[in-house]
């Protein structure tokens, strides 16, 4: 309403001078503001290196497979999601436990600890190449893992479907570049913490066509470099909004005054508001 108050009353409060971008960043609460779209002064590239014998391997700086490494998994299961409506309500699909994380499913990589943070704003992007064929699917998932605990918070998700029909899949058998983009987010991945990128086939929050192959092969090497970038700002900005109230920053990211441990009010009133749609669909079930 401050714009109305501005142009239509002709109130001097200030809206005319704000900053384009105002973001919230995810796993701290703070507010940052930015001139303009993008954000980020500088990227992190982190090079894919497979181990050879596993579903995964290392983040690096530098790409070090001396050999092609083809990696194929399984597309039947999955190793994390979004969690449906639930999932989202109550954020218990912003963890994943590498213990229970099956690697036949995906392939996972972990960059080495960080010395510092890193500042996460705008859209990370991963590039592979995969044997593509028509219906296929694939998913990156991007967290920040505690090597002491083996727990790795949710930073981001980014899907890619291949059609035919969009020139994606039309050679079978070879090697296709792909970029999986994520959204835009802005998220601090604290020192100490490792970057984990999941790699894998089959998202429950997705719809899975009848025909999507039940395998996935991707190939990695010296021909077929694979990437993950990631726009950084290297200080963040500070929050300078001329509007904004006090109720307004007393809100979390979420719209209340909770974190993201599922603890709060909006995820209460998110599963009784929830409770009468999943009675209405087992009535029908059992019918």
């Amino acid at each position: 309403h401050q714009w109305l108050d501005h142009y239509l009353l002709g109130e001097d409060n200030g809206i005319d001078t704000r900053k384009r971008v105002n973001t919230i960043v995810l796993n701290t609460r703070k507010r940052e503001s930015y001139d303009d779209f993008p954000v980020h002064d500088t990227t992190a590239v982190f090079n894919l290196n497979p181990e050879p014998g596993t579903q995964g391997g290392s983040l690096d700086e530098d790409s070090t497979p001396a050999t092609e490494e083809t990696l194929s998994f399984d597309t039947t299961g999955f190793i994390t999601f979004g969690g449906w409506v639930t999932g989202a309500l109550d954020h218990s699909s912003r963890i994943l436990d590498l213990a229970k994380a099956e690697d036949r499913y995906g392939l996972m990589f972990k960059s080495q600890t960080l010395s510092s943070p890193l500042h996460l704003r705008g859209e990370a992007k991963v590039k592979i190449s995969a044997l593509t064929q028509d219906k296929a699917q694939y998913f990156a998932y991007l967290f920040f893992l505690n090597p002491e605990t083996g727990k790795a918070n949710w930073v981001g998700h980014a899907p890619f479907s291949c059609h035919n029909s969009e020139g994606c899949g039309l050679n079978p058998g070879e090697p296709e570049e792909i970029t999986l983009d994520f959204y835009w987010t802005a998220v601090d991945l604290p020192a100490g913490s490792q970057v984990l990128l999941v790699i894998y086939s089959n998202d429950p929050d997705y719809w899975r066509y009848a025909t999507s192959p039940e395998t996935s092969t991707v190939i990695m090497g010296p021909e077929h470099p694979a990437v993950l970038e990631m726009p950084l700002v290297s200080v963040p900005a500070k929050f300078d909004d001329p509007v904004i109230t006090e109720e307004d920053m007393s809100r979390s990211a979420n719209g209340s005054g909770g974190n993201f441990d599922g603890g709060n009010g909006a995820g209460a009133f998110g599963w009784w508001m929830l409770l009468p749609t999943l009675l209405f669909m087992a009535r029908r079930r059992a019918r």
